[in-house]
């Protein structure tokens, strides 16, 4: 299986390194392509989890590059909770992929991003409609960037078990 990588980074570092670690040729096209959280995208990550596809970077806050079906997803761009909160609350369709993608596989989680409560209510939503996922998942975070009690809220909570770092 080719991966699926989740960001909430709007940069085309991991994209344009992994393309470049994978010798793509610029007329061969990307070797992985972004997505974001239009209705044709999310079905693209959705059919990505049944069946062998090439490798996808879901923009879940935006990006700043063209993605999959050609469309600029600068224009999915959100800056700060109430704007992302809006995004992905309006828009059932990314959170119902969402709910897939994290009941049907492990993440890895790196950065601060799970301290955000309109990140954490996405899990959440997850878990209220269809219950604890079988899938264990991890997270590398700061040791600064978390409360104290949020280790054990996400291992409990969200099976997320948090590896801290200093």
């Amino acid at each position: 299986w080719w991966p699926l990588v989740l960001t909430t980074n709007y940069d085309t570092l991991f994209r344009d390194a992994f393309n470049q670690r994978h010798h793509r040729a610029k007329h061969d096209g990307d070797a992985i392509a972004a997505v974001g959280r239009s209705p044709a995208d999310c079905h693209a990550v959705l059919a990505a989890l049944g069946s062998p596809s090439r490798p996808l970077l879901w923009a879940l806050q935006g990006f700043l590059g063209t993605g999959l079906h050609g469309d600029d997803l600068g224009e999915e761009v959100v800056l700060g909770y109430e704007q992302y909160r809006r995004a992905s609350l309006e828009n059932t369709g990314f959170r119902s992929a969402f709910t897939e993608v994290y009941r049907n596989r492990s993440l890895l989680f790196a950065g601060a991003g799970l301290g955000e409560e309109y990140f954490r209510s996405l899990f959440g939503e997850s878990i209220v409609r269809l219950g604890t996922t079988q899938h264990a998942h991890c997270a590398l975070v700061n040791a600064a960037d978390l409360q104290s009690d949020a280790p054990w809220f996400m291992h409990t909570r969200m099976n997320i078990i948090v590896l801290m770092y200093r």
